[in-house]
């Protein structure tokens, strides 16, 4: 019989991706399936994942660990990366969210595991992908997100305009965001699609224009040869420190990073190497 393991990773999407290697270490060091409870709005991440046994719904963080208790787990952990980074960046004042996983990982006394994101699709996904790249027809295509209410990004109606004008007479454009898009034949709203469908769909864009973390790190847990050509990250990263980590890691082959308009028009001139 199984050991029951479980644990909390109940923050948002982008960390819950980058926590599935941490998962799956955990559950092959203790030979189990591992209880994942999470919050509702980032419970998706860990659909049709092999090594986890259920998904447990919570509504707040910490509830989790009350939780999985009290449906017998055995051995119960918190994984949250908001949680967990802080106690990580006490250690070391240069630690990046990136790493957080694997400080966690340490701290459990498992070995070091691959850092790349994790996320598995189901037929039905893959599917509503491959129809959607089929209607594009080879059609030159770009990804924008606009996520009014990240905290992490700068990026404003100019932002918006510039991306739009380099781009909307030549090119279809996949609109991301949680608010509509322009009025515009070559802007594709993909609201009525789900998020997991969405993230698949980057497969056939040459740049993506990305606000914040979420959809950002799910699209680095793709096979390298559907991950977007370029990804453009338009939001801040002096507190979590991305940046250089994902350098030294080459989890993607082009990162751009723009601070400000001026080094977003930078990017738009430079096009894809």
């Amino acid at each position: 019989m199984d050991r029951l393991i479980g644990v909390e990773s109940a923050h948002n999407f982008g960390d819950c991706c980058f926590n599935i290697p941490l998962i799956k270490a955990l559950s092959e060091h203790y030979n189990s399936k591992v209880g994942v409870a999470v919050r509702q709005h980032c419970a998706d991440a860990f659909n049709h994942v092999p090594w986890i046994k259920e998904i447990v719904i919570i509504p707040n963080l910490w509830d989790g660990m009350t939780k999985l208790k009290s449906m017998g787990y055995e051995n119960v952990h918190q994984i949250t990366q908001n949680i967990k980074f802080s106690e990580c960046v006490e250690r070391d004042p240069s630690h990046s969210l990136i790493d957080t996983p694997l400080c966690v990982g340490k701290q459990l006394g498992l070995k070091e595991f691959d850092q790349k994101p994790g996320l598995y699709f189901s037929e039905s996904e893959l599917k509503t992908s491959a129809e959607y790249g089929a209607r594009l027809n080879g059609r030159k295509t770009i990804a924008v997100e606009r996520v009014f209410t990240s905290g992490q990004s700068w990026m404003d109606d100019i932002a918006t305009n510039m991306i739009l004008e380099k781009y909307s007479s030549s090119y279809q454009i996949l609109w991301v965001s949680n608010v509509a898009g322009p009025n515009h034949r070559n802007v594709d709203n993909l609201s009525k699609y789900t998020r997991r469908e969405i993230i698949l769909m980057l497969q056939y864009c040459e740049s993506f224009y990305t606000t914040g973390s979420g959809f950002f790190c799910a699209s680095l847990g793709l096979p390298e040869n559907k991950q977007p050509k370029r990804i453009v990250c338009l939001w801040k990263d002096e507190y979590y420190r991305y940046q250089s980590r994902l350098a030294q890691l080459k989890l993607h082959n082009h990162i751009d990073w723009a601070h400000n308009h001026e080094e977003l028009q930078q990017s738009l001139n430079s096009g894809i190497n």
